[in-house]
Order: structure tokens, then sequence, then C-alpha cells
């Protein structure tokens, strides 16, 4: 404060914060304001008898970023029973908008881009982290563009958060945060070579699964015999001897709604009605689920295949669980393979892709496409996905095999 001015006891106030005035200097405080808040400070001073002259009334601001300081200046006339003191005004540089991602390409990397701020500025800042509330934050780079590529290492996986300010330490100092967007790294594969991968390898009553078979079963598994014999494994599914199917998978829950699933089947033995299924959109249990189902059908040397996009709901009741199927697509008959490798070593695999994108369902088989759109959101927040078989009434047996699955966002 000038020193031809003293403040007015009593006279200082603030709409936000607190302050004082101490030997003639007015000091307002607070830890954290938010962006564009508007605090008012009110204060008065007497001006010295017979004073004229300039009057400066400067501000200093200081805290975590560069320090401000501000001053203008006004002039005392003789006579002048009142004289107001100019104000002026802190502000931030503009808020840029931070623009939706878009989805990692196949080497992990994408550009995170935002919108230019209206007037000059010295740079912008980005930072990344793994959390939304950013209280880790993993990654930040200074740039005068609005774009940064981002390379994230191969093995990395989870969502990454972004936000970015524009800086002018000239003028305006640091700015406030935009909003956040994020990008999801997620994919998953498994051709089976390592047992120790994730699917269940049981071999009993209720279900089966085993990595390996060729040219024959090892019924004693989980056990030491459980080797591969061809150093090239992948999953069998049979039925169970209580209940005529089986159902399993990874427990891997993709995290998001839009993905893709590509993998490889075949029938090691099956007869007629045997069914094998590719469970997606399920819960952990599989009682809820879509399902691509595979039937064969055999008749004197007649041997064909049909298949079906089914989505299955149970139902617990306080007497019993109830089971409820609703076909997207009815049996098909369609060109495939049915070949039997318990007859045949070489019969030849099926490509599968099944994607999943809102409520929309699209099938590939051996890269031609099946039906049209299927359109069907019940399960959309079911994120599982992994393989089953079933019998006809009894019939045996029913023992398809799956190899090569991969799942990557869509």
């Amino acid at each position: 404060m000038h020193p031809a001015l003293t403040c007015v006891p009593g006279s200082w106030s603030a709409t936000l914060g607190d302050i004082d005035c101490v030997g003639g200097e007015i000091t307002w405080t607070r830890s954290q304001i938010a962006a564009y808040r508007e605090i008012f400070l009110y204060y008065s001073a007497e001006i010295s008898s017979g004073y004229t002259g300039v009057i400066t009334n400067a501000a200093r601001i200081v805290g975590s970023g560069q320090p401000f300081t501000r001053s203008v200046e006004t002039r005392v006339y003789e006579y002048s029973p009142f004289t107001y003191l100019p104000f002026f005004f802190r502000d931030y540089p503009p808020v840029p908008v931070l623009n939706p991602i878009p989805e990692p390409d196949d080497n992990n990397s994408y550009t995170v881009s935002w919108s230019p701020v209206s007037v000059p500025v010295d740079r912008y800042v980005l930072q990344e982290s793994t959390d939304a509330g950013f209280d880790d934050v993993t990654g930040e780079w200074q740039t005068t563009g609005t774009s940064q590529f981002i390379q994230q290492d191969s093995a990395a996986s989870g969502t990454f958060y972004y936000r970015v300010r524009a800086d002018d330490y000239d003028q305006w100092g640091q700015g406030p945060w935009s909003n956040v967007e994020s990008a999801t790294i997620w994919g998953y594969s498994d051709n089976f070579s390592d047992y120790h991968s994730g699917w269940p390898r049981e071999w009993s009553d209720t279900r089966g699964a085993l990595y390996q078979v060729h040219p024959y079963e090892h019924p004693q598994c989980p056990g030491s015999n459980c080797e591969y014999d061809d150093g090239d494994g992948y999953v069998i599914a049979r039925r169970s001897g209580s209940n005529p199917q089986a159902r399993f998978g990874p427990d891997v829950p993709v995290p998001s709604e839009n993905y893709e699933i590509e993998l490889k089947s075949r029938w090691w033995d099956a007869n007629y009605f045997a069914t094998y299924q590719i469970f997606f959109g399920s819960d952990s249990s599989f009682d809820n689920h879509y399902a691509v189902e595979v039937r064969i059908n055999t008749g004197g040397d007649r041997r064909d295949c049909e298949y079906r996009l089914v989505r299955r709901t149970s139902t617990q009741t306080s007497i019993a669980s109830i089971e409820s199927t609703k076909e997207l697509q009815g049996w098909t008959s369609v060109d495939m393979h049915c070949g039997l490798r318990s007859e045949h070593s070489g019969a030849n695999w099926n490509r599968w892709k099944i994607r999943r994108e809102g409520s929309e369902i699209k099938i590939w088989l051996n890269d031609n496409r099946l039906g049209g759109t299927w359109q069907d959101s019940k399960f959309g927040a079911n994120r599982y996905f992994g393989v089953g078989c079933t019998l006809f009434e009894g019939f045996t047996p029913s023992k398809p095999e799956f190899d090569n699955w991969s799942v990557v966002l869509r």
C-alpha cells in the first residue's frame, strides 16, 4: 500500500479466503481456487491529509505456478473527498478441449489431440495417468503444438487417462486443466502352446478341458501324463457324464462392449447332433451368454454342419433354475469343414471371427460373412468368452477342438 494510505480498521473483507491488513499491506490467502472462480476483495484506506499526486495500486500473486505482478496508477487531486483505485483482473489462459482419443493401433500407439486456445500461449502441457483423478501422473509432455503421439510399451495393458492445459508465463501464467479423455490398451491371445496359460485343465465326470491331443486323449489328466505329444497344444471340450454339456473359458473379462474374437475349431470326434459352442458376451458362469453353436449331422455317407446364433438366459427361482433360449439366427446349413480328426488326422480347421460393436453382432466363417448384422443389446455389459459342447439325447461322442484364440478391442 502506498505510504500515503492507511487501512481503515474493519473495512477489509473477501468473498473467499482470508484477508488481513498489517503494516499498510493487505494480504489474502487461499489454498486452492477452482478455475474461473470469481473472488472479490474489499477494503478502504485513508489518504494522508493534503496529499496530491500518483498512487499505485499493486498486487502480487504467488503460489505453485509462476509469480504474477500487476499494478495500476491513479492520481489524487486536491480537495477530492474520494479517490477510487482502478481494479485489475488475474485470469487464466482459456481451457483447451481434449478430443476423444482414437483406438490404439496394433503397435499400442495413438495420438492425443486438443483444440488450440484463442490466445497466444507459450506451451501446452499434457499429462497421463492410470487413474482418472490423476493422483499418480505416469507421463508429462510439453509442446507448442496441439497433439502428441503416444507409444506405449508392447506389454502395456489397461486404461490411460489424459488432460491438457495451456501455460503463458509472460501474461497469464498456468492455465486450468481440460476435460479428461482415455485410451484403453488390451488384447488377448492363446495358441495353447503353454498349458499354464489359464484355461481349465480338467478331465473328470463334470467337464473336460485339455491342452493337447495328438492323436489321443489323456483321460488321467491332470497328472504326470499331460505333456504334449506334438508340441502343439489346444483345447478339447467334451461333454460331462452327469449333464450333457461342458462350459468353460480362461476367466478373462473383455474391458469393452466393442471387441472381435478370432479362433479355429474342428471336431475331434462327434456323432448325430453333437454341438459345440463359442461363447461371448457372457457372465463368468456362462449361465447368460451369446453363443455361436455348430451342430454336426450324420447319415450314411453324408456329413454336414449347421450353425445358429443364440442368446441364452438363466433365471433362478425359489424352486429351480430356468433356462431360456432366443434364436437370433436359427439353424442354417453352411459350407464348413466337418471332418472328424479321430478318423482323419488331417481334418481341416474352421476359422471363426465374431465381432461385437454396441448392439451389433457380425460373424465370419473361413473369411466369408455369414448372414447379416444381428442386433441385440441385452448382454452388452457381459464381458467373458469361452467354449462348450453338448449332446443330443445322450448320444456320444461330442468332442470339439479349439485353437489360436485372439480377442482385440474394436
